[in-house]
């Protein structure tokens, strides 16, 4: 799924990003492992396994 990095936060242990998609707001967790990671306002395509997904309740 194609996305555009809207922020980051680095968070010692890991990565937290916000990628906006044309599904809606996303927000990505990765644990930091040295390599170089996308920028904010950077395009990225996303991908995960089904069972490294979790869905969370929104707002109304």
């Amino acid at each position: 799924m194609p996305g555009l990095v809207r922020a980051r936060v680095f968070q010692g242990t890991q990565w937290l990003f916000e990628i906006r998609t044309e599904a809606g707001d996303l927000t990505v967790i990765r644990q930091h492992d040295g390599q170089t990671l996308p920028a904010e306002n950077e395009p990225v395509m996303l991908g995960w396994r089904a069972e490294d997904m979790r869905v969370m309740a929104g707002e109304a």
